[in-house]
């Protein structure tokens, strides 16, 4: 696994988008979302913390 391994962006923007992910995850775990729903939401979240 270490070959295909990659570090964390280092982006001054990444502990938000890591929580996003986990936001999403827990959506998912507890059943307020579907996956899609909740990986879609956290994009879209992304994409306006990175300004796209």
């Amino acid at each position: 696994m270490i070959p295909e391994a990659h570090s964390r962006p280092n982006i001054p923007e990444y502990p938000q988008i890591a929580e996003n992910l986990k936001q999403a995850i827990d959506e998912v775990y507890f059943n307020i979302k579907a996956p899609k729903q909740a990986l879609d939401d956290a994009a879209k979240k992304t994409a306006e913390i990175l300004g796209w």
